[in-house]
Formats: C-alpha cells, sequence, structure tokens
C-alpha cells in the first residue's frame, strides 16, 4: 500500500500524470502485460512496450540496446533472465540506481553498484506426458534426458544458444566446465534430441503428445497444467545427492541516459516491489518470489521447498560468453 501512496504523490507533485515510459522487455508477453497495466492504472504513465520474439529472446533485445549506446531509446529493461543483464551491466550500459522498493530483497539478488535488481524467478524444469510415461519411471535428473531409453526424437529442449536454454548452459560451464556442458549437448544431440526456438514449442509438443518429455522453464510448463493438459512438471536433481534445480530470476535495469528518468525510476520502483512479485506469484506465470517470506504465494512449491543449483549467479553470468562461443562452434559449424 505505501508504495501505491508514494508513487502516487510523487506523480501530483511532478506532473508525470498522462507521460510514458519505453520498456525493453524479453518476458512472454502475456505475462508482463498485466504488470504493465497495473503500473499504469497506479500512476497514469504510459508504458511503451517493446517485446522480444520467442526464437530470438533476450538476445535481439541486449543486440539493440548495444546499438542504441549512444542515443539509447529505451528507459528501461526488464529481462526474463539475468545473465544478459550482468553482462551489459559491465559494458557499462545502464544507470546507477538502488530503488528503495527493493530494500528487503536478498543481497544476493541485488547489485552493490545498483546497476540492476533482480525478482521473480522461473525454475528450469522437466515435463512429461503422462500418457506417454508410466507413473514411477519419469525422469528425474537432468542426466536422465540423455539416456538410451529414449529414441530419436523422443526429448526436446529450447535451443542452448538464447534464452534460458543459454543461461542454462552457463550455469553448467560454470558448475562443471566446458567438458561437462558440452558432453550432455553432444549426447541429446547424438541421441536425436530435439533442439527447438523456445520453450513454448517444446512444452506444445509435449502437450500435444508428439514426444514424451522435455526441459523447459516452469511458467510455460505451469500453462500447461492450468490448462489441464496430460503432462506433469518435475523439479530435477532434488534430494540428497542432486545438483539442484536451476532457478533463473527476472532482472531489471535503468538505462543510462534514459530519455524518460524520472518515469523510468518509478517504472523499476513498481518492477522490483514485493507488490509485483505477489503479482507475478499469483499471475499465470507462477512466479517464485526471491523474497523468501513470500514464496509460499505461488502456490506450487512442494513443503520442503526447492534446493536450488548452487553455482552463484555471477559466475554463471561470466560463463555465458565462453559457453554460447562453445556451443556455436557444436551447433553452426
Amino acid at each position: 500500500m505505501w508504495l501505491i501512496v508514494g508513487i502516487a504523490i510523487l506523480t501530483a507533485l511532478t506532473g508525470c500524470g498522462g507521460s510514458e515510459v519505453v520498456a525493453y522487455i524479453s518476458v512472454d508477453q502475456p505475462f508482463a502485460e498485466p504488470i504493465l497495466a497495473s503500473f499504469t492504472a497506479r500512476t497514469g504513465i504510459i508504458v511503451r512496450p517493446l517485446f522480444d520474439t520467442e526464437a530470438a529472446k533476450t538476445v535481439g533485445i541486449v543486440s539493440r540496446l548495444r546499438a542504441e549506446t549512444a542515443r539509447p531509446q529505451a528507459d528501461v529493461f526488464w529481462n526474463s533472465e539475468f545473465a544478459h543483464t550482468f553482462q551489459l551491466a559491465r559494458e557499462g550500459l545502464f544507470e546507477s540506481y538502488s530503488p528503495p522498493t527493493a530494500s528487503d530483497i536478498p543481497t544476493m539478488y541485488r547489485d552493490p553498484k545498483g546497476f540492476w535488481t533482480c525478482i521473480g524467478a522461473r525454475a528450469r524444469v522437466l515435463l512429461i506426458n503422462t500418457d506417454l510415461v508410466a507413473s514411477g519411471t519419469e525422469p528425474k535428473r537432468l542426466i536422465d534426458l540423455v539416456s538410451n531409453r529414449w529414441q530419436p526424437g523422443q526429448v526436446a529442449v529450447s535451443s542452448p544458444l538464447f534464452g534460458t536454454g543459454l543461461t542454462h548452459a552457463a550455469a553448467m560451464y560454470a558448475e562443471s566446465g566446458e567438458a561437462a556442458m558440452l558432453d550432455f549437448f553432444v549426447r541429446l544431440k547424438r541421441n536425436g534430441g530435439l533442439f527447438l526456438d523456445g520453450n513454448a514449442l517444446v512444452r506444445d509438443r509435449i502437450v500435444a503428445g508428439a514426444l514424451p518429455c522435455g526441459l523447459i522453464d516452469s511458467d510455460d510448463a505451469l500453462v500447461a497444467l492450468t490448462h489441464h493438459a496430460p503432462v506433469k512438471m518435475i523439479l530435477p536433481d532434488q534430494g540428497p545427492n542432486g545438483s539442484g534445480t536451476l532457478l533463473i530470476p527476472n532482472s531489471v535495469s535503468l538505462i543510462k541516459r534514459a530519455p524518460h528518468p524520472q518515469e523510468a525510476r518509478m517504472l523499476v520502483d513498481f518492477l522490483v516491489s514485493a507488490e509485483n512479485e505477489i503479482l507475478l506469484a499469483q499471475g499465470e506465470s507462477r512466479q517464485i518470489p526471491v523474497r523468501p517470506h513470500l514464496q509460499s504465494k505461488c502456490g506450487w512449491l512442494p513443503p520442503e521447498g526447492v534446493k536450488a543449483y548452487p553455482t552463484p549467479l555471477q559466475n554463471i553470468a561470466g560463463a555465458l560468453g565462453s559457453s554460447s562461443f562453445a556451443l556455436k562452434n557444436l551447433f553452426l559449424k
């Protein structure tokens, strides 16, 4: 409530009602639009969004931000992952800003220099078609996807060249090294695994019964479950001997020399607020709040919680370039 009052007071004092802010967004459009509408309803500020395509998730916007460095067109970058955001922060594309609404976010999700703030996370999950995979035989680990039990064309993942597929590959690289990361994808490719242009395409083929299992993001899996599709979502690599499930938070940054700096700060304040984390948790994407006391709001986590992948976010982001180079040599040569 204090956030709404604060924004309303600021709007009244500055006369920015009816003004606009430009946001570059790689979050799926159906998930982001209700959030933006809530912001506009509270402030009167119109958000002009530019969304990335599913087939070029995040990478397209990142390239555009780099191209516009000398003359920025965007005010805010709302990224569906964090690795590219961290990379752009190192390149000096963002303005330092520590939003007051993020003061209760754990420090591991806030840049000490103020260049980024992380919010609601998605999990990288296994999705299986329950008509095609018998109960008790479901894959439980990421490595199970390269098992000889699967015939060619029975396992699919989103392309590891962009989006959360690339972020996941970078996490594997950072945790286990290049050889182990490449070994997973080489084995998957050799076994006839499919590499599709986006998590939604993987989900849709599993829902349609075209293949039994795949690796996607939890928000895409939860859409299928909401529509009562014959699927089951599995958090991989749990238990005492598991390496943990990769959690990928959103990230929000203020663009350096933003054309609408005042409105940009207000949008950042809203996006990283506890109020918005609850909206993301209770919306269709059911994202996991990074604020521990809000995590029950998403309504789907097991009572014991999630054993998370142990690699620090900064290490994963640091491995992005090396893993991308190695994967391009594997898939594009």
